[in-house]
Parts: C-alpha cells; sequence; structure tokens
C-alpha cells in the first residue's frame, strides 16, 4: 500500500505544472541537424497569461542549454520587465526578473537556445536506416523540445516552422503553408497553426526528399 501511494505520489508530480502560467499559444522554430553538437537550435515565444504575482517564469525543460536573447513584454502595457538571471534545473528553466510581474498577458521570446538530438526513441531523435530525424514527446518529453508546460491538461496553440537541409522535406501534423529557400544548405517549412493540443502532441519529422533523389538518378 505505502509503495502504491509513492508510485501515485511520483506520477503526480511528474505531472505537475506552475498554475499561475497558462500557455496561450507558442511559436516554435527548430534548425536540424547541427552536426557540431549533435543536436539542434530553438527559438520560441511562448504567449502566455499569468494569473498570479510572481518575479520568476519557470519552464519544464530537460537538456536544453544556452538560452540567449531573452525578453519578456507585458501585453496591456508593452513594458519590457529587466530579466534578472536564468537558472537551469534538473527539468526546468527559471527566467527571473528584477520585479514581480503582475497578472496578466505576457509574451516570453527565447532567441535562440541548443537541444540534443538522441538516438533512443523519445524527444527529438535520429534513425539511421533509412535516414530519419522525427518526434516521439509522449507522455512528458516535449520539454526536451522546446520550454513548456508539458503538462497532458495543459493545452494550446503552436505554429511550427523547420529549418532543414534543401535535400530534405519536412512534415508535421498540420499541413505546410510555405516552403523557402533560405540558402544552398537550408530551406524553411512552415506550418498551419495547430487547434489547441497539449505540449506532447506537437510532431514532425524531417527526411530524404524522395522526389529529389529519384531526378538526380534519372
Amino acid at each position: 500500500m505505502k509503495l502504491l501511494l509513492f508510485l501515485l505520489l511520483l506520477f503526480q508530480n511528474s505531472f505537475s505544472w506552475p498554475h499561475h502560467i497558462i500557455p496561450l499559444s507558442y511559436d516554435l522554430l527548430f534548425k536540424l541537424p547541427i552536426h557540431e553538437f549533435n543536436g539542434f537550435t530553438g527559438s520560441m515565444v511562448l504567449h502566455f497569461n499569468l494569473s498570479s504575482l510572481s518575479d520568476n517564469i519557470t519552464l519544464d525543460a530537460v537538456d536544453l542549454h544556452s538560452f540567449r536573447n531573452i525578453s519578456l513584454i507585458r501585453s496591456a502595457d508593452l513594458t519590457e520587465p529587466s530579466l534578472k538571471s536564468i537558472k537551469i534545473l534538473k527539468e526546468t528553466v527559471e527566467f527571473k526578473f528584477e520585479k514581480s510581474l503582475f497578472p496578466g498577458q505576457y509574451l516570453l521570446t527565447i532567441g535562440e537556445y541548443n537541444g540534443r538530438i538522441g538516438n533512443a526513441s523519445e524527444a527529438l531523435f535520429e534513425r539511421k536506416k533509412p535516414l530519419l530525424y522525427t518526434t516521439h514527446l509522449q507522455p512528458n518529453h516535449a520539454r526536451r523540445l522546446f520550454p513548456c508546460i508539458d503538462h497532458p491538461a495543459v493545452k494550446a496553440l503552436f505554429r511550427l516552422s523547420i529549418v532543414h537541409p534543401t535535400d530534405t522535406v519536412a512534415q508535421s501534423n498540420t499541413i505546410a503553408m510555405d516552403v523557402h529557400v533560405e540558402n544552398r544548405k537550408w530551406q524553411r517549412t512552415i506550418f498551419q497553426a495547430t487547434p489547441l493540443l497539449p505540449a506532447y502532441l506537437v510532431a514532425f519529422s524531417v527526411m530524404p526528399d524522395s522526389n529529389l533523389q529519384n531526378r538526380l538518378e534519372q
């Protein structure tokens, strides 16, 4: 009985979230693969509602690092609170501000951060044969891809863009609206916004462009 209670408490803790942070939408950009560190770079704009006074924004994040170009804007008056510190913990990242934040809507921008591409079937991972980069974020691996409120009951709208090699294609769980070449090496695929989803249902894949390969073989 004690073991059952312990496991139940552990399960609840793994899916707990700060109730004062209510995500409304995420704008996500991922660039992959980055071979220099076997990973990806990401950037994010989180539109959220803060329901109580707080001096920090703490999000679920695992194995994400090198956060830079952080800004926060309060929607009501477009003021920009001053960032005091960034603290990376085992399961979270904490953005602490010089003064307490009043309740209301905010836009948190993370200009860039780095993450890992694994070889296990979780988070963002790589398969060799055939070559494939894909995601599996259930039950709580979205935090390994982007800072978020990684709880199955918390839903938001997601707008996703992928920067990937020009000899590959990117797919997601919404339709691609636009694909444009950035340079000889990279192109960007922009997807339609999702309906309201929990973070673990965000999904994408990057794979070789079979049409391009067929043309080259002819």
